[in-house]
């Protein structure tokens, strides 16, 4: 009961800790390409 127990606490970390893993690296890859779009952009501008 207890193992069973730990794997589900576990389980629900693991499960937790990708979610929000996804969450930042989406966030993240979001703001990295409006970013790179701007200072693209400024190259551009810049030429």
């Amino acid at each position: 009961m207890d193992l069973f127990w730990l794997d589900k606490t576990i389980l629900k970390t693991v499960l937790s800790l990708n979610y929000y893993q996804f969450f930042l690296i989406s966030f993240g890859g979001l703001i990295g390409t409006f970013l790179y779009c701007g200072t693209f952009k400024e190259r551009v501008k810049r030429k």
